[in-house]
């Protein structure tokens, strides 16, 4: 059997789940496999209905057959997302038939998991990251709370149960128990290269006040693990040397917007020096081409190191170098190692200033931008790495 059911608790509509379900999922299906999407939709996305029917037209041309749930926020309403979720996965497999359930995270691996007891097949867990210690490091759960142990149990069942586990750097692969007879591949998250291309004709109304400065530019949520107040002292720091710079913050939610400002304000950023919009997914390669480089400053607490930044294959692809810091996914491998970025060991002034002559130096190195771009192919590149290490594993679990 060639079907695939695959469940996200995440849902097509939002940015994560175009930008980091369907691209991997179109790739497959192109390739003879057959599969059922189940996503679970946040109400405001079902409620524009205009784009949920121009989702669906666009997945039916593709070959996948969607079904969305709508998803519910409460905890009483998690437990309904899991029922529906397993019994909805259950019927698909019998309907289609299918072999493998693809579970993308733990809340979908746990519906797998109940659906296979139901149907049978094979499981494919998609480990996005060690959920529990996230929230642990997050400070949003208590390490020993009720819902910390029942997360890890979890985590720890679905990997003793999966036949096939994915993970996102070397580091967590490394990390993880090995078990007999399971197939471990390790997929970061990847980027379209044909829509996020190094260049292209037209620069978006947002930015052309200030078109031929030096941009410095973040794309994506400033929710949890990015650390806003660093990455708006280190542009204030920046500026200081590279006069003309400016901040470009990409950030798809408004509701976002006044922090990004306030952030800004308390770093002394003059409010001539940044823009802050958002834009829709396909539009944001216009932005990044651009600018000068990309920043991205996470929290380098422990369950970082399961990670891979899609916003750093993206910035790549764009030909944009990177300034991070340390500690993040496998992003200390290549980043200094390749000549695409700075690292950062820390935030302290001297680390800071290492990364602002990064920046600096960025504008007079006319090989830069290519480094970026063959990087960006030779690991993220969503064909040749994504969908490529997807179906060597689907064929390792039985699926053509």
């Amino acid at each position: 059997m060639n079907g695939v059911v695959y469940v996200s608790h995440n849902g097509a509509l939002e940015p994560l789940g175009r930008s980091q379900v369907l691209p991997y999922l179109r790739g497959l299906v192109r390739h003879g496999i057959r599969i059922s999407l189940v996503t679970f939709e946040k109400p405001r996305d079902l409620a524009q209905r205009d784009r949920a029917d121009e989702m669906r037209r666009s997945l039916e041309a593709a070959g996948i057959a969607w079904h969305p749930l709508r998803y519910r926020a409460s905890l009483a309403g998690k437990v309904v997302n899991l029922l529906q979720g397993a019994w909805t996965a259950a019927r698909l497999a019998r309907r289609l038939p299918a072999g493998l359930f693809h579970a993308r995270s733990h809340m979908a691996g746990a519906m797998a998991l109940m659906a296979r007891f139901v149907r049978g097949g094979r499981l494919l867990f998609d480990l996005r990251g060690e959920l529990a210690e996230e929230y642990a490091d997050a400070g949003r759960w208590r390490r020993g709370g009720a819902l910390y142990r029942a997360t890890a149990a979890l985590e720890r069942r679905l990997l003793r149960r999966c036949d096939g586990l994915v993970v996102l750097s070397e580091r967590l692969a490394r990390r993880v128990p090995a078990r007999p007879g399971r197939e471990v591949e390790v997929i970061p998250c990847c980027v379209d290269r044909t829509l996020f291309v190094p260049s292209g004709a037209g620069v978006p109304e947002a930015i052309r006040h200030v078109a031929g400065a030096p941009l410095l530019v973040y794309s994506g949520s400033v929710g949890t693990w990015y650390l806003l107040d660093e990455m708006t002292r280190f542009f204030a720091r920046a500026r200081r040397r590279i006069p003309s710079l400016h901040l470009l913050m990409l950030c798809p939610d408004p509701r976002e917007h006044p922090r990004i400002r306030q952030s800004a304000e308390r770093a002394a950023v003059p409010p001539s020096s940044l823009t802050v919009c958002a834009e829709s997914y396909e539009r944001v390669p216009l932005y990044l081409r651009a600018a000068r480089a990309g920043i991205a400053f996470i929290k380098p607490v422990p369950s970082k190191r399961g990670s891979s930044p899609t916003k750093i294959a993206e910035y790549l692809a764009c030909g944009l170098p990177v300034i991070v810091n340390e500690g993040i996914g496998d992003l200390d491998s290549f980043v200094e190692p390749r000549g695409i970025g700075a690292a950062l060991r820390s935030f302290d002034d001297r680390e800071m200033e290492r990364g602002v002559g990064f920046l600096e130096a960025a504008g007079s190195d006319a090989a830069l931008r290519d480094r970026c771009v063959r990087v960006a192919a030779e690991l993220f590149d969503l064909e040749t790495v994504g969908v490529a290490r997807y179906r060597a594993l689907y064929r390792r679990l039985g699926v053509a």
